[in-house]
């Protein structure tokens, strides 16, 4: 069962990320919670394919 302000917090929070995408002329990748072992491959891959077609340079910021 979900509550209503999971949506809220959602729509929120995409709203937001929209903002600072447009802010930083860039996408933006939340993840939250651990990385396990034989996970950083698959964030790779999804790296790169946001910056696939992109003109520039695409840093990704991670913490």
């Amino acid at each position: 069962m979900e509550y209503p302000i999971i949506d809220t917090v959602k729509s929120l929070l995409s709203k937001e990320l929209t903002e600072i995408e447009d802010h930083l002329k860039a996408d933006v990748l939340t993840y939250y919670g651990p990385i396990f072992d034989g996970m950083e491959g698959a964030f790779l891959q999804l790296i790169e394919q946001l910056c696939r077609g992109k003109s520039g340079n695409c840093p990704p910021f991670l913490s």
